[in-house]
Formats: structure tokens, sequence, C-alpha cells
């Protein structure tokens, strides 16, 4: 059927395509991993500051990124009054600053935060934060050092029951 057999003995194909083949099959792997792992962990500290302040209020501020985020606030409001939290301020960024360390609605959302003003954020999606995993995870992480969560309007992947190995 083909004139030459590209692949090797170890799976790969042989020649200047190994690397650009090895990309789009090793990609969505490592994307999928980092998004079940970043569900796991965005869980795992949701349900550990709901269950600090078990019978207390929850306050959870809105953040959006875009340029009218009019939209998704009324998105992640339903969804943390569905969630029985109560909404506290709604902030938003244009688009344009990856680092959200740099967003001027996002550093006044984590003043908020690290002064015990609101207990979580709701976004739409993990992209609002950034489309960098180690910094989505970083945010987590910082949150989770300030008795606070993130929760994320969208569905995430289901965190596998098995084990990698």
């Amino acid at each position: 059927m083909y004139a030459t057999n590209r692949w090797g003995g170890n799976g790969w194909p042989d020649g200047a395509h190994t690397w650009a083949l090895r990309s789009t099959v090793e990609r969505p792997l490592y994307r999928t991993h980092e998004t079940r792992r970043l569900s796991a962990l965005c869980r795992e500290t949701r349900d550990e500051v709901v269950a600090a302040r078990a019978g207390k209020r929850i306050v959870t501020d809105l953040y959006a990124l875009g340029i009218e985020p009019a939209s998704s606030h009324l998105r992640a409001q339903a969804h943390a009054e569905g969630e029985g939290f109560s909404v506290g301020k709604r902030f938003s960024d244009p688009y344009g600053i990856p680092d959200p360390t740099q967003r001027a609605g996002w550093s006044q959302l984590c003043a908020r935060i690290s002064g015990g003003f609101a207990q979580g954020v709701v976004v739409v999606g993990q992209s609002d934060i950034s489309t960098d995993p180690d910094e989505v995870e970083f945010t987590l992480r910082w949150l989770h050092a300030h008795c606070a969560f993130v929760d994320f309007v969208l569905a995430q992947l289901p965190v596998s029951t098995v084990t990698d190995h």
C-alpha cells in the first residue's frame, strides 16, 4: 500500500517526521492528564474550604476575562447561587495580558481573598485565569494557602479512579 515503511521497531516513525508526529500524539495526552490533575486539585481545595466553613456563609467573588464580561458574570452568579454561595464583588479584565498577576481586576480580587473578604472565586473556565497549566496550578495553591478556592462554571473532566503507572 505504501512505497516505504516509516515505522521503526520502537513504534515511532523513523526520519524527519518523528518529532512532528510525536508532538501531535503526546500533547493531547499531556493536556488530558494536566486537566484531570488540576480538576482534582480544584475539587479538593473547594471541599476543604467548604468543610472548614461548615455552617458559615461562603462569599465568592466573580471574575471574567473579556471586553464584555456581563454574560460570564451572570453564568458565574447563577452557578455560585446554585451551589449555595453568597456572591460578593465582580471583577474583570480585558483580553491581552496573559499573566493574571499583571491584571488590575485579578489583583483586586486577590487582595479581597488575602484580606479574608471572600472565600472563593467563580469563573467560567480555566482560561479566564490562564492558558498555562502551571499558572493555574500556582493560582489554585495560592488560593488554598489563603483558605479560598476557585470554582469553574464549565464542567471539568472527571478524575479517573484508575491510578496512573
